[in-house]
C-alpha cells in the first residue's frame, strides 16, 4: 500500500472519493468511525488489483441513511492476496 491514502472533497458534504496505490492484488476493506469509535459504514469490501484505486463513497451509513455532519476516522486494511482474482461463478 502506497501511504498515500487521500480523500476529497474534504470537507465532505454528499459524497467524497478516497484514493490510494495497492503495491500488490489484495483484499480491501475501507472503514469508517465515529469519533468515539463506532463503526458507521462499511464504504467498500472487496478485491482490488495493484496499481492506483479510487473508492467513491456516498457518505451513507450501512442503513442507506445519511450520515450526519461531524468529524469521521476511516480505516483502510489491505490483505495482499497473489491467489485473489475477479470471479464470476453461476
Amino acid at each position: 500500500l502506497n501511504a498515500n491514502l487521500t480523500n476529497y472533497p474534504n470537507p465532505v458534504s454528499e459524497f467524497t472519493t478516497f484514493k490510494y496505490t495497492l503495491e500488490s492484488n489484495s483484499i480491501v476493506r475501507l472503514v469508517v468511525y465515529d469519533m468515539v469509535g463506532n463503526r458507521v459504514a462499511v464504504a467498500f469490501e472487496g478485491f482490488q488489483a495493484a496499481g492506483e484505486q479510487k473508492i467513491n463513497w456516498s457518505v451513507k451509513n450501512n442503513n442507506g441513511l445519511d450520515i450526519v455532519a461531524g468529524s469521521y476516522i476511516y480505516e483502510l486494511q489491505v490483505n495482499p492476496s497473489d491467489a485473489a482474482g475477479p470471479g464470476a461463478f453461476e
